[in-house]
């Protein structure tokens, strides 16, 4: 159980091509948190449910950057992955049967595509953020167990 707490909660130093990749992911989540606090304060805010979980949105993509630079990647990581692909998730429901809780939006507006755009980079340069620095997260396999030397007796 602690190296699982040491992992998530642990700071964490990466080779310089993966933070600076995870570093662009962050970009793209702030991106995404802009244009959620934008269209909160908008008019999204008087929708039911869907206007505070603008706000959370905005709100929890600028904590998930703060853990980036904080030093605290494997939850940058799962925070960026949370929010974008919930995100998107979120921008295709509004769109298509009921909607979600209800609310429905047809087409995709600048804004609407500018936030799919963002969260879509989002999580393509977390994922590749992750293959550059596995091993600083702690995500490469364990080495096997060494084996004690064999002796032999000779009588």
């Amino acid at each position: 159980m602690s190296r699982i707490v040491g992992l998530l909660l642990g700071p964490r130093d990466l080779r310089p091509a993966a933070l600076a990749v995870l570093a662009l992911a962050a970009v793209a989540v702030g991106v995404g948190a802009w244009e959620h606090a934008r269209l909160y304060h908008d008019g999204y805010s008087s929708i039911r449910w869907i206007g505070p979980l603008f706000l959370v949105n905005a709100i929890t993509s600028l904590v998930v950057i703060l853990l980036l630079i904080a030093r605290r990647p494997v939850l940058f990581v799962l925070g960026s992955l949370a929010i974008s692909l919930g995100s998107i998730v979120a921008i295709v429901l509004t769109r298509n049967g009921d909607g979600l809780f209800g609310f429905r939006e047809s087409g995709y507006a600048a804004a609407a595509g500018l936030t799919l755009g963002a969260e879509i980079v989002a999580v393509l340069l977390t994922v590749a953020g992750v293959v550059l620095g596995r091993g600083a997260l702690g995500l490469d396999p364990p080495p096997p167990p060494s084996e004690a030397p064999r002796t032999e007796v000779l009588v």
